[in-house]
């Protein structure tokens, strides 16, 4: 069997590294999201909460938007 050779295209924006961070009160979860608290944090597996909130972090990359040449198109 063949191997596949793995191939990406790779852009010329220059990447950067985000951080997010979210955070919400528990209350406000259970009355919105379909499921309550515990349906979200099953489809979010990076949160924490204890009595009273709830916190999401994320990272990822992103072009730079703030460089002159890479303005938003």
């Amino acid at each position: 069997m063949a191997k596949k050779k793995f191939e990406m295209e790779w852009s010329d924006e220059e990447l950067r590294c985000v951080f997010n961070a979210v955070v919400v009160s528990n209350s406000s979860i259970a009355q919105r999201y379909p499921g309550g608290l515990s349906a979200f944090v099953e489809v979010c597996p990076y949160t924490y909460c204890n009595e009273k909130i709830l916190t999401y972090s994320s990272m990822g990359g992103e072009p730079n938007r703030n460089r002159p040449d890479q303005a938003l198109r």
